[in-house]
């Protein structure tokens, strides 16, 4: 029941979206119901996940909104946090790393000075996630609990239209990562056409992966450093309950080889790919498990990476990463993450 006092725009507004549940213009109208909240003057509808890069779904390019080839605070947020939450570009970006965004921003008045992303309950390992921009000025605390009011109600239209989709077997995107919806007796009740692709493609190894992961693991290395990831849902799920979602991801360093690299440019793909890793904070252990490989040849291969960029300590992968950075105008801030 809609309490009293609530404008009959929003009424109207909260109508539409429920109008809309399990139809592709659902997300422009909860984008339509923050707008009576909160003025904005961008919006985007952004997919962040746990172990690969973000996915923009509208607008297609990620001019429009805060440039993240460098470093994405909202990616980072839900990397290590993984919880639906709405969070602000300045409070993220912390109040070291903030003045620098002001400072760059100011120089294009076409990027936004401040952006808040609402992040919505995942689906596995992703999340879709409502970002706005503005312009001229920031968010204040005051609407930033406003929205924080609002994300449940944003979150159950969500939920409900996800149950909805899937309910249908309409898994019909065929953008995004590769996954699939299984019930608990095994049975599969649903994949976007990405995934049927790469099933169908024997050097991926996906088939073999699933028939492989055990019941109590969570993910499995595939070739070419793409990880299946596993996510059970809950016992009350109502489309399909105790079902679980698979997902693979693409190795998180394609985030930095779509960048000018060419300071790694002697190296080949698999060192390239330690590299990245390395600057996101893993330690031989973890770049192991990562890409599949043993501890000793992930140290062959960094040994022929320091002889190849003529360095001999991480500390001075870390100096020319920098160095890269500063050549190409990058934001000095992207480098390792706590793993």
């Amino acid at each position: 029941m809609i309490l009293a006092g609530i404008a009959l725009g929003f009424s109207h507004a909260l109508g539409a979206a429920g109008a809309a549940i399990g139809e592709p213009c659902l997300y422009e109208r909860l984008f339509a119901i923050v707008s009576l909240t909160v003025d904005y003057d961008l919006k985007a509808l952004v997919r962040y996940k746990r172990f690969s890069t973000p996915d923009f779904i509208f607008p297609e390019t990620t001019d429009v909104m805060h440039a993240r080839q460098d470093f994405d605070p909202f990616d980072r947020y839900w990397q290590e946090h993984a919880t639906p939450a709405v969070k602000s570009l300045r409070q993220l970006a912390g109040a070291r790393t903030w003045p620098g965004f002001c400072a760059r921003e100011s120089q294009d008045p076409a990027k936004p000075r401040d952006e808040v992303a609402m992040f919505l309950p995942p689906l596995g390992s992703a999340c879709l996630t409502l970002l706005f921009g503005r312009q001229n000025g920031t968010f204040s605390i005051d609407e930033l609990s406003q929205l924080q009011m609002l994300l449940p109600l944003i979150a159950g239209l969500h939920e409900a239209h996800v149950k909805t989709v899937l309910r249908s077997g309409g898994v019909r995107e065929t953008a995004g990562p590769p996954y699939r919806l299984v019930d608990r007796s095994g049975a599969e009740l649903s994949a976007n056409t990405v995934w049927r692709t790469l099933a169908g493609d024997a050097a991926s190894g996906l088939v073999e992966a699933v028939a492989a992961l055990p019941p109590r693991s969570r993910q499995i290395n595939l070739p070419r450093g793409r990880i299946l990831v596993r996510q059970i849902l809950p016992a009350d799920f109502a489309a399909a309950p105790a079902a679980f979602v698979d997902v693979v991801h693409e190795p998180s360093w394609e985030l930095c080889a779509s960048r000018s690299e060419s300071w790694l440019a002697p190296l080949t793909h698999r060192e390239r790919e330690i590299v990245m890793l390395t600057l996101q904070g893993y330690p031989i252990a973890g770049i192991a498990k990562r890409l599949g490989l043993g501890r000793g040849t992930v140290k062959n291969h960094r040994l022929r990476v320091y002889q190849k960029l003529d360095i001999t300590t991480e500390r001075e992968l870390f100096l020319a990463h920098l160095r890269n950075l500063r050549a190409t105008g990058q934001n000095e801030t992207f480098g390792p993450t706590s793993s």
